[in-house]
């Protein structure tokens, strides 16, 4: 993205070079006349773009210092490694390089037309005609940027109808007036699972004296939090060869509350209860999707799963709808089911637990006395990540949704840098052909037709350019397929938009040249030229 706007932006200044060295012909000629080479006019308009480089340059980095400070302060104060950020001496030699890069690349062409024999020679002409090589030129300038900028918006139209995409996911469960919190128990109390099944009633009894506390539940990890729980598992009726890979299931250890309080669904068999516990029979809960997949043409009520080192076997009491539990995008493609198993038949003693609550109400005031109801449980508890359910959920988008706007950023300064990069050729090109123009009005030509011959010429190249960049970018999409969800890399609707954006950009660019173009007095552009 950086790559493709900051070429945009040199192709611009070759385009302000090019259009200064012609406004610069006699300059350029009485020098040649006195005996520079063209090798010397090449160098002296090489040395030229290289000190607006660096000036350039060293401007961008004082006013990136300043952004820097802004971003500090705009940014959450969790942004992660957000102190390590600086500007240290690799960036100022990575920008250094870039610049005089830069300078290089947009001094070249112009350069290199002055140092032709041939470009001497139309220097000697007249500033109202222009040759076929100069055509050729703002062809190229406008095509080139034309490319860029549709690569640009078509990377950002997938990204963005990504993002759209995932704000209209169902995560399985309800947000609205949830609190979430994590409860790291002191050492005694978590160096056991009854001990740590203990602290949670007596935490739970506690919140759920709380006015307005409709529920209480807590579970090892809490939905939409992407870390690994997960188990190779045994399933009854797949049995697997042991040379072969077994299951992988994901696993959420819950408490009886945790589906009311969440508000999933039971599709069928029962709830985990307060009976659920050490020394009853191991049992568990599996999404519709397992279901779906294992057990396809039958209940899967009553059928039983195990973990591939363990001896006992769990008994499928019920089936809940899917969540997205691992993120909102779903599970990972190494997960080959979800399964909850309650927190008293717990694998291991976890070493925290995720708190949730449901309130009738705004919990505004409950996040504020959700430390100091937990204390006066366990002085020696640590409890952090106090945020609402909708936070979770918001954050659990917010790498999309940063990479879309990001994206979208920079095709926004990539559309502003094309229309004035098309301005500049299409007013430049106007005032080079302001004899030809007068010489069309002079034999019949109408206002109209000399309008649509300005519009029709930068339209043209912006369709050929964005022709380019639609297949470039068909063949890149591929690249950003794994950042998408719900949208193929192929979607019509962005390769389409860009389009129809670049045409009406490449119009309005126009409409000021135009508008000059018909004020063209024929006698005079005739005794001017």
């Amino acid at each position: 993205m950086v790559a493709l706007v900051l070429l945009i932006a040199i192709v611009n200044v070759a385009n302000l070079m090019i259009g200064q060295t012609a406004a610069r012909q006699r300059e350029l000629t009485l020098r040649a006349s006195l005996g520079a080479t063209p090798g010397r006019l090449a160098r002296q308009l090489l040395t030229e773009a290289l000190v607006l480089a660096v000036t350039g340059g060293s401007i961008g980095t004082l006013l990136a210092f300043g952004q820097l400070t802004l971003l500090k302060h705009w940014l959450p104060a969790d942004t992660p490694r957000l102190a390590e950020v600086a500007i240290d001496e690799r960036i100022l030699a990575f920008t250094a390089a870039v610049s005089l890069g830069s300078g290089l690349l947009f001094g070249l062409l112009p350069a290199w037309r002055a140092r032709t024999p041939r470009s001497l020679n139309a220097l000697e002409g007249s500033r109202s005609t222009v040759s076929a090589m100069g055509l050729r030129t703002d062809a190229a300038l406008v095509m080139t940027e034309a490319a860029f900028a549709a690569i640009l918006l078509v990377g950002a139209g997938l990204l963005l109808r990504s993002f759209w995409t995932l704000l209209l996911v169902n995560p399985g469960f309800r947000v609205e007036s949830v609190v979430t919190a994590e409860l790291s128990p002191e050492r005694a109390a978590a160096e056991s699972l009854q001990k740590t099944v203990n602290l949670y009633e007596q935490v739970r009894a506690k919140l759920a004296a709380y006015p307005g506390v409709m529920n209480v539940g807590a579970m090892d990890v809490l939905p939409l939090t992407p870390e690994a729980s997960a188990f190779a598992a045994a399933i009854e009726d797949h049995p697997r060869p042991p040379q072969e890979p077994q299951f992988v299931l994901w696993r959420t250890e819950v408490t009886p509350e945790h589906l009311d309080t969440l508000d999933i669904h039971l599709l069928e068999g029962r709830r985990f209860t307060a009976g659920d516990r050490k020394g009853a029979p191991l049992v568990v809960l599996i999404s519709k999707a397992t279901a779906r997949r294992y057990w396809p043409d039958r209940s899967p009520i009553g059928r039983r799963l195990k973990p591939v080192w363990d001896n006992e076997w769990r008994t499928i009491v019920g089936v809940v709808d899917d969540v997205k539990n691992y993120s909102i995008i779903g599970p990972p493609e190494w997960v080959n089911g979800e399964v909850y198993l309650p927190l008293a038949q717990a694998m291991y003693t976890p070493q925290s637990l995720s708190l949730i609550a449901r309130l009738g109400g705004e919990p505004v005031g409950f996040e504020k006395r959700l430390p100091e109801m937990i204390k006066e449980v366990c002085a020696n508890c640590a409890v952090s990540k106090i945020a609402s359910m909708e936070t979770v959920v918001a954050s659990a988008v917010q790498a999309p949704r940063s990479t879309a706007w990001l994206v979208g950023g920079f095709a926004l300064l990539a559309l502003v840098l094309a229309a004035a990069g098309i301005y500049g050729v299409v007013s430049h090109g106007v005032l080079r052909r302001t004899r030809e123009l007068g010489v069309r009005l002079a034999l019949g030509a109408s206002r109209s037709r000399i309008a649509w011959l300005v519009v029709g010429s930068s339209l043209s190249y912006t369709v050929v350019g964005t022709a380019i960049g639609l297949c470039a970018s068909w063949g890149l999409a591929r690249w950003i397929k794994t950042l998408l969800y719900g949208v193929g890399e192929h979607d019509l609707m962005s390769f389409s938009v860009a389009p129809v954006i670049l045409a009406a950009i490449s119009i309005l660019a126009s409409l000021f040249p135009v508008y000059h173009a018909v004020r063209i007095d024929p006698a005079q552009s005739l005794r001017d030229g």
